[in-house]
């Protein structure tokens, strides 16, 4: 059963889902947006992601500096956004030191976890955005794209983050998507049952969310996934986020029940970390 404390978790993560210009600000997470500043438990907390672990997995990761215990240097990580911990597959430390850093995977971390409150839409000197869930612990996992259409390495740190060690990674974001390869968009690509397979309560009992039909050709696995949430993207309307955005990808759709869009979410118009 999904607990309130961690769904908000999962609705901050929406925004991240979408990529490009994806990016949290005071107008995308407040009540114009996804009003994740306005979310309170039952006794009157902000729900913030205090105490939450939060998976994020994709072709690059956010740095982390040697000085915050990570093993990059300055040039490849911000002091805005320091995740809990690192890897390049199960690979963590010295050896992956300055490996497979990436302004994307940065800016949809900042997205989570930016705590950059001088500048909380990242408009001014300092460019990280305040993010939706600022106390959340983020575990990151780059996979290295050895092979098309790279399911495999996807799913080798996807389980990484499922099945850690020590901390229960209740929710997983994927701001990436594999080619088609022409297959049917019927749920049985690898990455598709991984995920099906794996957010099972029985299982590993985790929530993933998945970024999803987006511009010309779009992203398409594993946006047939059963058990997941596939965000596409909105847009501003008379100053709220509440209409469907033309740039989705109307031409794609998973096959019989399985839907190809659970939930959209802001992206035009959001700030994000370094642009």
């Amino acid at each position: 059963m999904l607990r309130n404390h961690w769904v908000f978790v999962s609705i901050a993560l929406v925004v991240a889902s979408v990529t490009d210009n994806s990016h949290a600000s005071t107008k995308s997470i407040g009540p114009d947006g996804i009003n994740a500043n306005g979310l309170m438990t039952a006794n009157g907390m902000p729900l913030d992601g205090n105490g939450i672990a939060v998976g994020q997995v994709e072709p690059g990761r956010p740095g982390k500096a040697t000085a915050d215990g990570g093993p990059d240097d300055a040039m490849n990580s911000s002091p805005d956004v320091v995740p809990a911990e690192v890897y390049v597959g199960s690979t963590s430390g010295a050896s992956i030191a300055n490996s497979l850093t990436d302004d994307h995977a940065e800016q949809v971390a900042s997205v989570i976890i930016g705590t950059d409150t001088t500048d909380p839409d990242g408009a001014g000197s300092r460019t990280a955005p305040t993010g939706a869930a600022t106390m959340a612990d983020l575990y990151s996992s780059a996979f290295p794209l050895t092979a098309s259409p790279y399911d495999a390495d996807a799913v080798q740190s996807l389980n990484f983050l499922a099945t850690y060690g020590g901390v229960k990674v209740r929710v997983i974001n994927l701001s990436f998507g594999t080619p088609t390869n022409s297959d049917p968009f019927d749920g049985n690509r690898l990455i598709t049952q991984y995920i099906d397979w794996s957010a099972q309560t029985s299982i590993h009992d985790t929530l993933y969310i998945v970024a999803g039909n987006e511009g010309a050709g779009g992203i398409p696995f594993p946006t047939d996934n059963f058990n997941g949430i596939t965000v596409a993207s909105s847009t501003i309307n008379a100053g709220v986020y509440r209409e469907v955005s033309g740039f989705n990808n109307y031409s794609e759709d998973a096959v019989n029940e399985r839907t190809s869009i659970s939930i959209i979410a802001p992206r035009r118009g959001c700030r994000r970390y370094g642009a």
